[in-house]
């Protein structure tokens, strides 16, 4: 079996703005920033007040609560997957998976990167 070298290639294409643009794309730019950071923030204290209703529930010793109009339950997180390798232990063939996978479109989103903080799908985060 010979080795065979793969390259990505990518494209750029330096496009012309106005000034018009520019300033509208800034302003939208540093908006999304912002209230990226809000959302952020407010993530990690959603998580905290998470934290300390679980604690007080466990305290309880309940896995599931209603109170004052607001339920809290104990959701456990196992979900079944296809293990592709066991599925070849089992007899099945690489192959017959292959063929098995179909590609589905998703949702088209919006990938934007916030200076120093990497990668945000505004979609999927």
């Amino acid at each position: 079996m010979g080795l065979t070298a793969m390259a990505t290639v990518t494209t750029t294409t330096e496009v012309k703005l106005t000034p018009k643009q520019k300033m509208q794309l800034r302003k939208a730019l540093k908006l999304y920033a912002e209230l990226h950071m809000q959302e952020k923030a407010a993530k990690l204290a959603k998580a905290k007040q998470v934290a300390e209703v679980r604690r007080i529930r466990e305290e309880i010793g309940v896995d599931a609560l209603a109170f004052e109009g607001f339920k809290t339950t104990n959701v456990p997180n196992l979900r079944d997957f296809f293990d592709k390798q066991k599925f070849v232990e089992l007899g099945g063939s690489i192959e017959t998976y292959n063929n098995a996978v179909v590609k589905k479109p998703g949702t088209q989103y919006e990938k934007i990167s916030v200076p120093g903080q990497g990668g945000h799908d505004d979609e999927n985060d």
